[in-house]
């Protein structure tokens, strides 16, 4: 791995930084099985006149939200260039809690057999019929 390069990661993260572009970041770079730049600069949130803002750490735990989507597409997508995975493949083969999946019927409120086995694909399209924790008591989790 270029030094040359991880330097100017380290420069541009602390001028991105120093501009107030962000308050902080993390950066990690693995390169052929060994970790090669794990840095933390900046700080983990923007300051307020009430508290100072903690330093970020190369540890520090971020929230990503959604970006789980992304991730988790592309390492299905890598598993199965491996042979490891088929997107066609019914969800309880690699996951054998899934099978004999029940779904919810909003009109009468009860789970009923599904009438299909739920795909990889189905999960990676959000069509497995799982349901959110927003929607308390009303459907059954998954």
């Amino acid at each position: 791995m270029n030094p040359d390069a991880l330097a100017r990661l380290r420069s541009v993260l602390q001028t991105h930084v120093d501009q107030g572009l962000l308050p902080g970041a993390v950066a990690l770079v693995h390169h052929r099985g060994r970790t090669v730049l794990h840095e933390a600069v900046g700080h983990q949130r923007p300051p307020s006149a009430e508290a100072a803002a903690p330093a970020m750490a190369p540890d520090t735990v971020f929230r990503i939200y959604s970006m789980t989507k992304p991730i988790a597409s592309l390492v299905a997508m890598m598993a199965m260039e491996e042979g490891r995975l088929l997107l066609s493949h019914p969800v309880a083969h690699y996951l054998p809690a899934f099978a004999a999946q029940q779904v919810y019927d909003p009109t009468t409120g009860a789970t009923t057999p599904a009438p299909r086995e739920a795909t990889v694909h189905d999960l990676l399209r959000h069509t497995a019929g799982l349901s959110y924790a927003w929607d308390l008591g009303t459907v059954p989790d998954a």
